[in-house]
């Protein structure tokens, strides 16, 4: 496997999360990598890892992990 970086306009990109339904339809999945792109940083890998040690200790839903895991900040 190889990464190549691929120029694209980002704020063209970010506001098609939007416009063609994606974020709604992928929410809460949708808005970690809407993140990802927005920030060149990684959400959904970190955010999978935290989300199942929490569950082995309680029920959590999706929506609420995703939440929990963007108001402890960056990483």
């Amino acid at each position: 496997m190889q990464h190549h970086a691929v120029p694209y306009e980002l704020e063209a990109a970010l506001r098609r999360f939007e416009a063609s339904g994606y974020l709604a339809a992928t929410y809460p999945m949708g808005e970690l990598y809407l993140r990802e792109i927005a920030t060149a940083s990684y959400y959904l890998v970190p955010f999978l890892r935290a989300y199942e040690r929490w569950t082995q200790r309680e029920p959590l839903s999706l929506a609420e992990g995703v939440e929990r895991f963007l108001r402890a900040g960056p990483r």
